[in-house]
């Protein structure tokens, strides 16, 4: 029996709320679990982007040019624009 099959069936044997709702939490995410355990990569680095680009938007309180936008938010994030 799988280490998967083994927790389903223990979840499912008790009656502790918070033990279903992990269950269920787990199960949602399930494949990216698998994937970080396999590869050890994650999206920190995409969060962190979009992160810089809106608090760049907060603090800007709306550019109303596109282009000097994704130009102030490359040179934030270290990058050169194109």
């Amino acid at each position: 029996q799988s280490r998967w099959a083994v927790l389903e069936k223990s979840v499912k044997a008790t009656k502790m709320g918070e033990a279903k709702s992990l269950f269920r939490t787990l199960t949602a995410w399930r494949r990216e679990l698998l994937v970080f355990i396999r590869t050890r990569l994650t999206n920190a680095r995409s969060e962190a982007a979009n992160l810089t680009a809106k608090n760049l938007k907060r603090i800007g309180r709306g550019y109303r040019n596109h282009d000097h936008y994704r130009v102030r938010i490359l040179y934030t994030a270290g990058l050169r624009p194109c």
